[in-house]
């Protein structure tokens, strides 16, 4: 199972918005096909963008493919094994910072001062 590629041109946050509503499908596919509720209907909040959207079903897609059948009709296995797989796939999206940046942060850091502190009147 490797859904990287279906994310691999996209922003961070676009990428981690698809992840999430495929997991919301994938938990909940029966009761999206069978009561017709849009998975990206989320209460208060916008719907997501159309490339969002498309996003999220081609990682859909690459998820049905893999098990070789709907989502709809996944068995527990199934179910657990591509949500593990969008989770570990959704940990991997945070930029991993190399020594030379952490070091330049800490430096400015250091360099910070405090502003002076009044006593109370």
């Amino acid at each position: 199972m490797n859904i990287r590629p279906a994310i691999a041109n996209a922003s961070i946050a676009d990428a981690r918005a698809a992840l999430y509503y495929a997991s919301r499908y994938v938990k909940q596919a029966s009761d999206f096909d069978e009561d017709g509720k849009d998975v990206f209907e989320d209460g208060l909040d916008a719907a997501p963008s159309q490339f969002v959207q498309e996003l999220t079903w081609s990682v859909v897609r690459m998820l049905e493919a893999d098990v070789g059948n709907k989502a709809v009709s996944f068995s527990d296995d199934a179910v657990v094994r591509s949500l593990d797989h969008l989770t570990a796939v959704e940990r991997e999206l945070d930029p991993v910072l190399s020594d030379d940046l952490i070091a330049r942060a800490q430096e400015l850091i250091d360099s910070m001062e405090s502003p002076p502190l009044r006593p109370p009147r």
